[in-house]
This record gives C-alpha cells, structure tokens and sequence, in this order.
C-alpha cells in the first residue's frame, strides 16, 4: 500500500511537471517541483495570496498601502507578474516612457523629475526597484562643495539643489 502511494505521488509530481506550460524564473525555481507552492487547485483567486505568503515585503505594503504595490488598482499579482516563460525572464516590466513614478514612496521631484535624468542613474539592474538606494545618483555627481567632517569629506548639495529637492540631504545614509 505504501509503495503504491509513493508510486502515486511520484506519477502526479511528473504529470504536473509534464502540463506545466514553462519553467519559472530562476529565483522561483525551487518552487517549481510542487504546483502547491504558487497554485491552488480549482481557486485562482488564492494564487495572489500564495504570492503574499513569500513576498512579504509586497504584501506589507499592500497592507499599509504603501509603495507601489499598495497604490496600485489591481490586486491579482498575475494581471502583471507572468510566470513560467523561462528561467531568465522579466516578470516585472516596467515601462520608463509611462510608469507613474507618484505611485511608489518616491515621488519625482527637482532634478530627479528631469526628462534627462535615466531611471538606470538609480535603479540598478540587478537589485529590485525596491531596494533603490534614497538620494538619486545625479544629485551626488553634480556636487561641488565639500566640507570635513569627524567622518571625513562629504559632498554636500548646491543650494539650487536643495531648493529643487530640499529633502534630498536628509535621505543620504548617516544624516545626523
């Protein structure tokens, strides 16, 4: 009987992997071995919530309605995050020509807003939006005043940059 129910289990784990319509992308591909861990079954509407229970950073701000994903209008994560086309696919487009930088915690403004200003000047391929560090890297690069300080030499902002951004300062790491 035992060895029949392990046989079972080990036929439907490869039917599933045998209908399952693509590979995941590489940070999900742990997951892809059980259906269960993303799916229920005959409940789609429980998926965003499978999603939720990994991504609690998302669903933080879901909850407290911050961020971009708790500004957002649609709640079913798959309206935008497609999953199995490949292990290196993009499942979070976004589009710089008309994504509304208002809807996440760091609205554009000043210097940061100029149409000159690329979203790679912040947003590093590798790390999620997220993570974005919170001073923008144009506004450092344009500094030309220094000051010493017990930690060392720090540039500090132009006054026109302060005026176009004025908490652009107190967003940089070690702020007192």
């Amino acid at each position: 009987m035992a060895l029949g129910l392990a046989r079972f289990g080990r036929v439907r784990a490869e039917l599933e992997t045998a209908v399952m319509p693509g590979q995941v992308i590489q940070g999900h591909a742990k997951l892809e071995s059980e259906c269960k861990n993303c799916h229920v079954r005959f409940n789609r509407a429980a998926q965003s919530g499978q999603c939720l229970d990994c991504h609690k950073d998302v669903a933080r701000d879901v909850a407290q309605r911050k961020g971009y994903h708790g500004r957002v209008s649609e709640k079913e994560c798959r309206a935008c995050h497609t999953e199995h086309k490949g292990r290196n696919a993009e499942i979070a487009p976004v589009d710089a020509r008309t994504f509304d930088h208002r809807m996440t915690d760091f609205v554009l403004k000043g210097g940061h807003a100029s149409p000159k200003v690329e979203c790679r000047a912040c947003h590093v391929p590798s790390k999620k939006y997220r993570e974005t560090p919170p001073i923008a890297t144009p506004v450092t690069r344009r500094t030309t005043s220094t000051r010493a300080s017990s930690a060392g030499v720090r540039k500090l902002p132009r006054r026109d940059q302060l005026e176009a951004d004025p908490f652009s300062i107190t967003a940089r790491p070690g702020f007192r």
